[in-house]
């Protein structure tokens, strides 16, 4: 709980997915995994980011990075505009991408980078992005990064929501202040947002 999970244990994905394989496959084995960070690709990013500093900020102009512009939806979870997290996470050594292919009261935007979580199989992947549903997650817990400290900290400060989405936007995040702190009513505003502007039943 106090350290990353290369420093405390095996790295054993690699033997059961090929990581980058565009072909689907299935998981049938437990494995543990660290969440580096999250981000909600159901919803723009300048909502969320303007949302989370409590403040308008004109978009007209700006200029998207990059893997930003690549990064949408994957092609097979079609156009609906809802919550759909994306999880960047790892072994130890080797790191994938997640997403919410069903929604997981226990993820949110306000789930902390380091936070630990085991995969209970099958799990299916696609296109090398494992579709995460309520069965297939059990959180095992993470610890604040004051506690931790080391590499665990430094996952909470370049994984937090705000950072990663600002990185996202090509923008320089607010590093000092109040607005900095990622608030629930916040997190709660943006998906409240989302059911409101889609209407769509989500279930699969």
């Amino acid at each position: 709980m106090y350290a990353t999970l290369e420093e405390s244990t095996h790295p054993i994905i690699s033997q059961f997915l090929v990581v980058g394989n565009d072909s689907k496959t299935t998981l049938y084995h437990p494995v543990a995994l660290q969440i580096h960070s999250i981000v909600d690709i159901g919803t723009p990013f300048h909502f969320q980011y303007t949302t989370l500093v409590y403040e308008f900020i004109d978009d007209t102009g700006f200029e998207p990075s990059p893997e930003m512009e690549r990064e949408g939806l994957p092609d097979f979870c079609g156009a609906r505009r809802r919550r759909m997290l994306m999880l960047f996470v790892g072994d130890g050594e080797s790191n994938l991408k997640a997403i919410e292919y069903r929604r997981i009261e226990e993820f949110s935007l306000l789930t902390k980078p380091g936070c630990k979580f085991l995969l209970i199989p099958p799990v299916e992947c696609r296109k090398g992005v494992l579709l995460l549903k309520p069965e297939s997650v059990q959180v095992i817990g993470t610890v604040p990064p004051y506690l931790a400290g080391g590499d665990v900290e430094s996952l909470f400060l370049n994984g937090r929501p705000l950072t990663v989405i600002a990185q996202r936007l090509n923008i320089v995040a607010l590093k000092s202040g109040p607005q900095c702190v990622v608030a629930p009513a916040a997190i709660a505003h943006v998906d409240a947002h989302v059911k409101q502007k889609s209407g769509i039943n989500v279930s699969r």
